[in-house]
Formats: C-alpha cells, sequence, structure tokens
C-alpha cells in the first residue's frame, strides 16, 4: 500500500500538485486522468522519487519500481533484446526472455536485432514496455505507454502490461483505449 499524504509539487510559482492525499493498494489497475498538464506524469515522477515535492509518501514495506515513460529512452548500442535484457543482465537466458516479451507484442524474425535507430517510433515503444516487464516489479508505471501505436499493437501491449493487475499494483496514464480500472483519480487542473 502507498499512502499519498498533503503532496504538493511546485515549479516556482505556479502549483502542479496541491495538497494531494490518496491510497494506492497493494494489487489492481488504478488509473489517472485530467487535463493536459493537471500533474498526471509529475505525480508519477514523484512517486518514482524523480521529483521534489512537500507532503509524505509512505509504504507498507519496500517496493520494487518499473516504469514506462512517454518517450522510449533506448540505448542506442543495444539491439531490441539486449534493450529489454539490460535491465537485469544481458546474458543469454535474459535475452532469451527478452525475445519471448517482444514477440508478445509482435515482434518476430530479424526484429530482436535492430538497433533502435532502425525501429519505427510505434516498435521503440513496445520495446519499452516489454523491458519494464521484465523486472519483477511490484509497481508498474505506465506514463502513457501506448502512444505512437495502433490499434493492434495497444492490445497487444494493453494484455502484456496489464497481465499482472491481480498480482501488482499497476498505475496507468493514457489517453488512448477504454481500460477496467480498480481505482480512477481525476487529477484536477490548479488554473
Amino acid at each position: 500500500m502507498i499512502e499519498i499524504k498533503n503532496v504538493s509539487v511546485s515549479f516556482g510559482d505556479k502549483k502542479i500538485i496541491d495538497n494531494m492525499c490518496l491510497l494506492l493498494p497493494d494489487t489492481g489497475l488504478v488509473t489517472f486522468s485530467g487535463a493536459s498538464g493537471s500533474g498526471k506524469t509529475t505525480l508519477l515522477r514523484t512517486l518514482l522519487g524523480l521529483q521534489k515535492y512537500s507532503g509524505e509518501i509512505s509504504m507498507n514495506r519496500e517496493l520494487v519500481f518499473s516504469a514506462v515513460f512517454q518517450e522510449s529512452s533506448l540505448l542506442p548500442w543495444l539491439t531490441a533484446a539486449e534493450n529489454v535484457a539490460a535491465v537485469c543482465e544481458i546474458n543469454e537466458e535474459n535475452v532469451q526472455k527478452a525475445k519471448y516479451l517482444l514477440s508478445q507484442v509482435g515482434f518476430e524474425g530479424d526484429d530482436f536485432d535492430k538497433l533502435p535507430n532502425e525501429l519505427s517510433v510505434g516498435m521503440a515503444r513496445r520495446v519499452a514496455a516489454a523491458r519494464a516487464i521484465m523486472i519483477d516489479a511490484d509497481v508498474l508505471i505506465l506514463d502513457e505507454p501506448f502512444a505512437g501505436l495502433d490499434e493492434d499493437n495497444i492490445s497487444a501491449v494493453a494484455d502484456l502490461l496489464l497481465s499482472k493487475r491481480d498480482e501488482k499494483l499497476i498505475i496507468l496514464v493514457t489517453h488512448v483505449g477504454d481500460f477496467s480500472a480498480d481505482f480512477d483519480y481525476k487529477i484536477g487542473n490548479n488554473d
């Protein structure tokens, strides 16, 4: 369980998150919705410890986090399969597991061996999704993981990313697809 208590985030004089209080469960799908600029990504970055904030975020145990951000951020010198395996250790066993995960989102043939500059935007997004699943995390944070994907690939990536919702907490921010969330929190705009 993650407790967000009186959390505020400001950029200069602009308050993005104002005195937020939430209690997030150990498992299930939680979605954050709201207008562009309302603080959804800022909240995700705050949960990951990447953003300064005031208030308190506490957890009932030590949690392992994994994330898919809006940018794929692949290492340009590694193949698609190696980019997925790199979050663990690049060895034969992990590369095979990475290839399996990539095959779940439509990779085949020589796709596994392509470098990031040889991948389409949609393929890079699918590599980022598989990489997030490669880590056996307690909390999976997904910030627009379906950007740049067509309908078939959205379905394949959603099946992969959301398959563990009974075992882990999945926090999703997206403007595409219609997902049946266990909890949906509207993030307000503080203009």
